[in-house]
């Protein structure tokens, strides 16, 4: 189970890590074209995103996998498994098997995040996403029939 998470993770840190080298390009290309230069600072920021999630599956798979390297111990070892790659049960004595492991771990730490918003963009952005029949008015639309 964890080991299938941590490829996961791996995986998604790989296609993450793919995807802000191509945003990348893209925002190279897009500043060198004086027609599309407006676009290269999305293409940048995407990339910039991109890269921080890679890092962040990176280090979960990571640090999944050694997690479960710790819990499995050395069940996964050549002389334990028989031809097929299942648990040979004759080779291994009761006292040799792997008894499971209790980690306890308490740790307590303290976070403090600052959000600081400009409320006048906020206003802005709900405003034109409404004018412009986004998503959001249809919310309210949707809030509106239900009240009603």
């Amino acid at each position: 189970m964890i080991a299938s998470f941590a490829q996961q993770a791996i995986a998604k840190a790989a296609m993450h890590g793919a995807d802000a080298l191509a945003e990348v390009a893209l925002g190279i290309a897009a500043a060198a074209n004086p027609f599309t230069v407006w676009q290269a600072a999305g293409h940048f920021a995407a990339a910039t995103a991109h890269g921080t999630a890679a890092a962040a599956y990176g280090a979960i798979g990571v640090g999944s996998a050694l997690f479960g390297r710790a819990v499995a111990g050395d069940s996964f070892s050549r002389d334990a498994r028989g031809p097929s790659g299942a648990p040979n049960q004759s080779r291994l004595a009761a006292e040799d098997r792997p008894q499971p492991r209790t980690i306890i771990e308490t740790r307590q730490q303290e976070h403090t995040i600052t959000i600081r918003t400009d409320e006048n963009k906020i206003v802005a952005v709900v405003k034109a996403n409404i004018d412009r029949d986004g998503e959001l008015r249809t919310v309210v639309r949707e809030t509106a029939a239900a009240v009603a």
